[in-house]
């Protein structure tokens, strides 16, 4: 069955509201998918011409525009994708696979760039493959796997850019807060590369975090999304630019791309 034909097959309408276990599903709401793995529960909701993947939580682990699936949703996803004009980037890795927001959106910008992505759950990878619709392209890779394990099995400088945004079900994956992520993230990246990070809530100014990036990485910045999130661009080498660059290099992606970036620039900022 294509991606299309799914759209038009959900499973359960709800016109008022229902719990389906412990998730509150309100009127409007079509179930499209539920499945169980090791880890729990992954729903698939649609709302208002809006597709959500759940975990079993309050919160949403991706949300897609069912009409323009390449436009992302979520500001902390648009603030994740400047990642993108740091540099030129040739390979992407992306850890924690979700819904695919950030793989779609990529590739919808440059069909060219190779994106490998990791994804703990087989479960997801699966869900985000027939219900999401990630592209098919031999330029995108999925490996289902642990990114504890997967980082540290690559080889050193072998991507340009890494986006981390591993989340389970009500918090971060703490790895991707740890000096060895931090560490094997400086390692496997090029000589230019930028490791971006996504947060829901902000260290403290004196926390490990904070040490451990600025101990491996030469330049670091921070976007305050609206609305919450914050997202941490940590450069390797940082091309020895100032802020005034960086925002150049922000607003010509923008132009080149059309994607409705530069509104987060007056929440881009140095990590001093």
């Amino acid at each position: 069955m294509s991606f299309k034909d799914l759209l038009k097959k959900p499973l359960i309408l709800f016109s008022g509201s229902y719990g389906v276990d412990s998730f509150v599903m309100f009127e409007g709401d079509i179930l499209v998918h539920q499945q169980y793995d090791t880890w729990g529960k992954v729903l698939v909701v649609d709302h208002d011409g809006q597709r959500v993947l759940s975990f079993d939580s309050l919160y949403e682990q991706s949300r897609m525009d069912l009409h323009h699936p390449n436009r992302l949703v979520h500001d902390y996803t648009r603030a994740m994708l400047l990642g993108l004009a740091l540099g030129e980037p040739a390979h992407v890795t992306v850890f924690g696979l979700g819904g695919g927001c950030l793989v779609r959106a990529a590739h919808s910008i440059n069909p060219e760039l190779h994106i490998q992505a990791v994804e703990l759950r087989a479960a997801v990878a699966g869900i985000a493959q027939d219900y999401f619709g990630i592209p098919t392209s031999e330029r995108i890779a999925i490996a289902v796997a642990d990114g504890r394990d997967y980082i540290v099995e690559q080889p050193s400088a072998s991507t340009d850019l890494i986006f981390a945004d591993m989340y389970h079900a009500i918090r971060a994956d703490p790895f991707q807060m740890q000096q060895k992520f931090f560490h094997e993230s400086r390692r496997v990246l090029s000589p230019d590369g930028w490791l971006v990070i996504n947060c829901h809530e902000l260290p403290p100014a004196d926390s490990f975090f904070f040490r451990s990036l600025k101990q491996y990485f030469k330049v670091l910045l921070v976007c305050t999304v609206p609305g919450g999130n914050y997202v941490f661009y940590a450069g390797k080498s940082g091309l020895n630019r100032p802020q005034a660059l960086f925002e150049a290099d922000i607003a010509a992606f923008e132009l080149k791309t059309r994607t409705q970036l530069a509104f987060l620039l007056e929440n881009f900022a140095p990590v001093p």
